[in-house]
């Protein structure tokens, strides 16, 4: 292609009456600028590649080996093993032989062994299915502001009827009665926070079939007493319910299920701070991952 270019510039020269000396000159001008300009490219692009490797050494010297290290232990202690791993490839590329470089090795074992450990775990729960889960009858939350809510759990109880709001002056509670063929799943919930202001955490009751959930009921909450009918009324503010004036306040929890189902292992369970997950179709992993496992009611039957 160059080369026809070259013989149609002479052509065009010849054409127009240059002689012959002239335009060889012309066409040797040409090829001398052209070559320059190539080496004028290659220079630049050499250049560009350079300062891209001296930005990619500021980089990697703006976070030395002493910090990379700390940064693999955090990793490790928060179960991030993978990015931990990753992180340990790099220092030993970066400072191959750096004292960290050598302690990377010792990293890399604890990751291995904890890897280890939590395959043999998840083998243990597949081995033991929903039993492997303990109740807890205590849940502490921990809120992104900093501040704790203690969840108490007790009473757990089927009943026809589920009663609440006991009005202490009169001596008189509220109640509601499941539907024919239905029973009630009964909690008691007390709880506790520091915090001005709480709710209780929305607890699921849920069967098992075939290895995972299904989800019979989302219990709901009540008020477990109120000190005066006046305050029930709404006449004056109740003080017992508002936690910018006391630490604990108690409910009354309720979820309705088939009575049938009441006889098959039930599992109570909430999510995880910072999930959202719904309960039907989880497995036992799942369950481990996102959820806090309350009471495992009639657990003698899985």
């Amino acid at each position: 292609m160059k080369r026809f270019i070259f013989i149609l510039v002479a052509t065009v020269l010849v054409s127009c009456g240059i002689d012959k000396n002239k335009h060889l000159e012309v066409v040797e001008k040409c090829q001398t600028l052209e070559k320059e300009l190539q080496i004028s490219k290659d220079s630049v692009l050499f250049l560009n590649e350079k300062i891209d490797s001296l930005k990619e050494q500021v980089l990697i010297l703006s976070f030395p080996a002493d910090q990379r290290l700390n940064h693999i232990t955090k990793l490790i202690e928060e179960n991030l093993l993978d990015s931990a791993t990753t992180e340990i490839s790099k220092l030993k590329r970066f400072f191959p032989h750096s004292k960290e470089s050598a302690k990377a090795d010792e990293k890399q074992t604890i990751i291995d062994n904890k890897k280890l450990a939590i395959k043999k775990e998840e083998e243990r729960r597949k081995a033991l299915g929903f039993k492997v889960f303990k109740d807890q009858s205590t849940i502490t939350i921990k809120e992104y502001d900093g501040s704790s809510i203690k969840c108490v759990f007790s009473g757990f109880s089927f009943s026809k009827t589920f009663t609440f709001n006991y009005i202490c002056d009169i001596d008189e509670y509220y109640y509601r009665t499941a539907d024919k063929d239905n029973t009630y799943i009964l909690v008691d919930l007390s709880l506790s926070t520091k915090a001005k202001s709480a709710y209780p955490p929305q607890l699921y009751a849920c069967k098992i079939e075939n290895g995972k959930l299904i989800e019979l009921d989302k219990f709901t909450h009540e008020y477990a007493t109120w000190s005066t009918y006046g305050a029930f009324l709404g006449n004056y503010h109740e003080t017992s319910h508002d936690f910018s004036k006391v630490n604990t306040v108690n409910y009354k929890l309720a979820a309705e299920i088939p009575f049938e189902d009441s006889k098959k292992p039930i599992v109570i369970l909430m999510n995880k701070k910072g999930n959202c997950v719904l309960m039907s179709g989880l497995d036992v992993e799942k369950v481990n991952k996102y959820c806090e496992v309350i009471k495992i009611i009639n657990r003698n039957k899985i």
